[in-house]
């Protein structure tokens, strides 16, 4: 079991200062210092490791062997960090490289071949695959990530859908007049759609607007193979 001077001795190491140092940043001596690394000070107060952790660059949880808990503060400002880096590594605007085509709205095709049957005597139209209603092509490379090609069928169940059962599911979608296969998501109440390539930035979104449509929720595909590279162990 690590102790409170071994993750002092380290923290003092990290931050590349002597005990000296600490020491005197802290307003205390060295020789107590010395003594909290090695395990024979038994006089240590709140604000004395308090002041040891601030002068060794560390948290006082972290001295004490705790996980570490973040503040609401500092949760916001990690949020912002990480969205900077997003928009840095994603170069790619995924709106406006819509990614999908309808091939085939299904309820709509039934309804005009039974008009058509009733006229003409025609057949009704076959079943798709995975019992789905919606077919579309998949376009360009942005949802490789999740096994969907470039000229891939893709096949979604089209019903009504809300914004809070498509969460977290692969959908086909519209804004505006453009199409969109992606992964529908919310934090901290914001609304995106994800891409499965890095290179592609997120959509944000608000479901209210009237410009956006739940197609459907992607149940399967067909098309060639997708390699899907496992993590390395």
């Amino acid at each position: 079991m690590v102790t409170l001077g071994e993750r002092l001795e380290a923290a003092i190491k990290a931050a590349g200062k002597t005990q000296a140092e600490v020491a005197k940043e802290a307003g205390t001596t060295p020789a107590t210092i010395s003594k909290i690394v090695g395990g024979t000070y038994s006089n240590s107060t709140y604000q004395l490791l308090r002041r040891i952790a601030a002068a060794a660059k560390t948290t006082l949880g972290a001295l004490d062997g705790e996980s570490i808990q973040l503040s609401l503060e500092d949760d916001q400002e990690l949020t912002r960090f990480r969205d900077w880096i997003d928009s840095k590594l994603a170069t790619i605007d995924a709106l406006a490289e819509p990614n999908a085509e309808i091939l085939t709205d299904h309820e709509f095709v039934v309804r005009e071949q039974r008009v058509a049957h009733r006229k003409r005597d025609h057949a009704a139209p076959a079943a798709m695959p995975f019992g789905a209603n919606l077919a579309l092509r998949a376009i360009g490379e942005s949802m490789n990530g999740a096994g969907i090609l470039a000229g891939d069928t893709l096949y979604a169940v089209r019903r009504r859908n809300t914004t809070t059962s498509a969460l977290d599911r692969i959908i086909a979608c519209k804004i505006g007049d453009h199409v969109f296969v992606k992964q529908l998501t919310s934090h901290r109440r914001r609304h995106f759609l994800l891409n499965a390539n890095p290179r592609y930035r997120a959509i944000e979104l608000d479901p209210k607007d009237p410009r956006f449509e739940i197609l459907g929720i992607i149940v399967g595909r067909t098309g060639q193979i997708a390699t899907v590279v496992a993590p390395s162990e």
